[in-house]
């Protein structure tokens, strides 16, 4: 699990429009921040995103909730381990233990500054962010969310859907035979005649 944070707006600023035009009034009344909330299967690869404007330990517990419950919908077991950073909403929050408790899931805490424990749901949130966050110029930051709900659904899809084989399932010799002398394997080249 890992949270993400996006900036709201009211229209898009000077780094989409080039025009530097916010009045005094418009730049301190900051509209503040969204939080997207991550939860990724480590099996599946599975995704589970919700937005909210706070990224505090209840909110953060009942996403991980809802986020195992979606998780058994789809068939999938319960989780026995939960891997987070070591955000204050995770590390001290009773609620966060108190779900991980209910089922059973142990909770692994990455060590500080290594984000690469982690890197599914990082790798993820930058995908998030440059797919769909960054990927268009928003009117409004209202209109980024409701853009929101279709990109994990075309990003990830259900387990059971899968028809695609998992990235390195396939053995070294018919990742030969499927691209032949783009790999430069061919048998003159390993000292023997070519047939």
């Amino acid at each position: 699990v890992d949270v993400a944070r996006l900036a709201r707006f009211n229209r898009p600023g000077h780094a989409v429009t080039g025009v530097r035009d916010k009045t005094w009034a418009e730049k301190r009344d900051g509209v503040g921040y969204v939080y997207l909330h991550c939860v990724i299967d480590d099996h599946s690869r599975y995704a589970y995103v919700e937005q909210h404007r706070d990224q505090g330990g209840d909110t953060a517990a009942a996403v991980l909730g809802r986020a195992i419950e979606h998780f058994a919908a789809l068939g999938m077991k319960g989780p026995e381990a939960v891997m987070s950073d070591n955000a204050f909403a995770y590390r001290r929050s009773s609620a966060f233990k108190a779900i991980l408790g209910r089922h059973g899931a142990r909770h692994i805490l990455t060590p500080p500054y290594t984000p690469r424990w982690n890197g599914k749901v990082e790798r993820f949130i930058q995908t998030l962010k440059r797919e769909w966050a960054y990927a268009h110029s928003w009117p409004n930051s209202a209109e980024r969310t409701r853009a929101m709900s279709s990109f994990p659904r075309y990003r990830t899809k259900a387990p059971q859907m899968r028809g695609f084989r998992v990235f390195g399932d396939v053995d070294n010799r018919s990742q030969k035979r499927l691209w032949g002398n783009a790999w430069g394997n061919t048998r003159s080249e390993r000292g023997r005649s070519s047939p």
